[in-house]
């Protein structure tokens, strides 16, 4: 038995309560002279009797009540039973695909516990033929889950992704070992089609054990080989259309914005059209306004960039409230440029990420060693340190209710 707030034992104390009413209630009573008794009957020195015992029910439902209010505030903990297992395994779930580790997993299901390492920890289930998600789980974060598990220590089979290493490593007092497993996975991937000159090109993201990297190939317009161009996303078909509109006294920022562009189209190799203009030049059509000016921003459906300063946001460029609508939260200079890196922020609005990103997910297949997979192993020396312990709060406040709805009845009964 164990209490996580020892303190409020002293709540015990609150016993003497109901047994001081109970004694101030069956004091001596004032005594009250007869000429004769013969009259009571022996029916009713027996009620006389249960009257008395019924107050000492009432008097040990109140006391309870008292205890158990007092275990719950403490509250109160139970050992478990000593771990029956000393070892489990857990199979990251993509690798279950492999015949081989689906036989090594079920063979070990028949002698120990055997898991799925993904969010839960649920029990294996070898179901057949079923495919498995290829799912990279957080590595770190389910070792970390593991310490609440009821073994000595762990084997993890794993891919052994550098994808799953997220956040700082963490210190457990649980051994866990680590495998991984080589799936011998490559692939090559189309992630977008562009216009170069008379030519389309194709940017194939390529991921093995070793590296992540990116190819360019050159078809030509008519190309009709066996790529399938109509699934590839068509970004940089056209050029990218900027308008600015600024103000005199604004002219070096928008000069800052002309470099950073020319810098983005020089790196990406997407062509973009860049042209100053006044406010009855304004075209709809165009895929960016950029708006250094005080006077009103006229109303479009495509991007928009305004200046308008906050020196609480944390980024050179926020998005607004309204689609497409966004916000320069600071003056340009020489220094925030690249304090602030404009030419990333600017690269978020001319080359839309979102669906690249979701072609790019799967490509990285990078891998790293067992010795980087492995945990901070923290030896806990006092023994009581590791015993485990059942929280019975729950089951006290259970409790609680149902002894206060005894007592209420009782009393009603007893006029107590």
């Amino acid at each position: 038995m164990y209490f996580a707030n020892p303190t409020y034992l002293w709540g015990l104390l609150g016993l003497l309560v109901p047994i001081f009413i109970h004694l101030w209630s069956n004091r001596d009573s004032r005594v009250i002279k007869v000429g004769s008794i013969k009259m009571f009957t022996e029916g009713e020195s027996r009620n006389s009797r249960s009257f008395r015992l019924n107050e000492i029910w009432l008097l040990l439902l109140r006391g309870l009540i008292i205890a158990v209010l007092v275990l719950i505030m403490a509250e109160l903990r139970v050992q478990k039973d000593n771990r029956t297992q000393e070892i489990a395994y857990y199979f990251e779930e993509s690798i279950l695909n492999k015949a081989s580790v689906l036989e090594l997993a079920d063979s070990l299901s028949a002698h120990k516990p055997v898991f799925l390492f993904k969010e839960g920890l649920p029990v294996f289930e070898k179901e057949g033929n079923k495919t498995r998600q290829n799912i990279i789980p957080d590595y770190w974060k389910l070792a970390k889950s593991l310490e609440k598990e009821d073994f000595d220590s762990a084997v993890v089979f794993s891919s052994g992704y550098l994808n799953g290493l997220k956040g700082k490593r963490p210190i457990i007092s649980k051994n866990i070992n680590w495998i991984t497993v080589d799936l011998n996975d490559s692939t090559r991937k189309p992630l977008v089609l562009r216009n170069v000159k008379d030519s389309l090109q194709i940017v194939y993201g390529i991921g093995n054990s070793q590296r992540l990297f990116y190819e360019k190939e050159l078809i030509a317009s008519n190309y009709k080989g066996t790529e399938d161009l109509d699934s590839i996303p068509e970004i940089w078909i056209k050029p990218f259309e900027i308008q600015i509109f600024y103000d005199d006294s604004l002219r070096a920022q928008a000069k800052y914005f002309r470099s950073a562009i020319n810098a983005i189209q020089n790196y990406t190799g997407r062509q973009i059209e860049f042209d100053s203009i006044s406010q009855e030049e304004i075209k709809q059509e165009k895929d960016l306004l950029i708006w250094l000016s005080n006077s009103e921003v006229p109303d479009l459906e495509n991007k928009v960039l305004q200046l308008r300063e906050n020196e609480f946001a944390d980024k050179l460029i926020v998005e607004g409230n309204v689609e497409n609508k966004f916000f320069l939260t600071q003056n340009i200079s020489a220094e925030n440029i690249l304090d602030h890196r404009l030419s990333e922020e600017l690269l978020k609005l001319i080359i839309p990420s979102e669906e690249i990103y979701d072609r790019s997910s799967g490509i990285d297949k990078r891998k790293i060693s067992e010795g980087f997979l492995e945990t901070g192993y923290s030896e806990i020396e006092d023994k009581e340190l590791r015993i485990y312990y059942w929280d019975l709060s729950r089951y006290l406040w259970i409790l609680l209710f149902v002894l206060l709805i005894g007592e209420r009845i009782l009393a009603k009964i007893r006029r107590q």
